[in-house]
């Protein structure tokens, strides 16, 4: 039990040993004004437009799916999963 405490008290040691430069004025970070309007602007560009008149805006859907291979999804042939409502939108 007491080298666990050990290696404890040295995991923690070199730790403190590998952050304290953090700490030191040389990697202080300021924010660049001119870089944060910037963002700003183009945020700001990226906001829909307020639709006018009869147009009607796209209906758009969007499924984020992580790792989707190509036959993931029955649509696409998988003989494992069966996704009627997915293929519905194919």
């Amino acid at each position: 039990m007491r080298v666990i405490y050990i290696l404890i008290a040295v995991f923690y040691v070199f730790m403190i040993y590998c952050l304290l430069p953090l700490s030191s004025r040389e990697f202080h970070i300021e924010i660049d004004q001119e870089m944060h309007t910037n963002k700003e602007v183009f945020l700001e560009e990226q906001l829909p437009v307020p639709v006018t008149g009869n147009k009607r805006p796209p209906k758009v859907i969007v499924i984020p799916a992580d790792d989707l291979g190509k036959t993931d999804i029955s649509l696409y042939g998988s003989p494992f999963v069966h996704t009627p409502h997915i293929d519905a939108l194919g």
